[in-house]
């Protein structure tokens, strides 16, 4: 999915002359969001909702 969010974008610069600015951003920005979301997800929220050592909850 990042990378087919990734390619939109690239591929929204080669047509630049051709949509709308808006459209050619929003395509270009999408990207960013994403992989932040991706990377908590994959990296923070496992060490987030781990167990604690100590066996208490939360």
């Amino acid at each position: 999915m990042l990378f087919g969010l990734w390619l939109a974008g690239r591929i929204a610069f080669w047509f630049a002359p051709a949509l709308p600015s808006v459209l050619v951003a929003a395509a270009d920005l999408v990207f960013l969001p994403a992989l932040a979301f991706a990377l908590f997800a994959v990296v923070y929220a496992p060490i987030l909702t781990r167990p604690r050592r100590d066996g208490r909850p939360g």
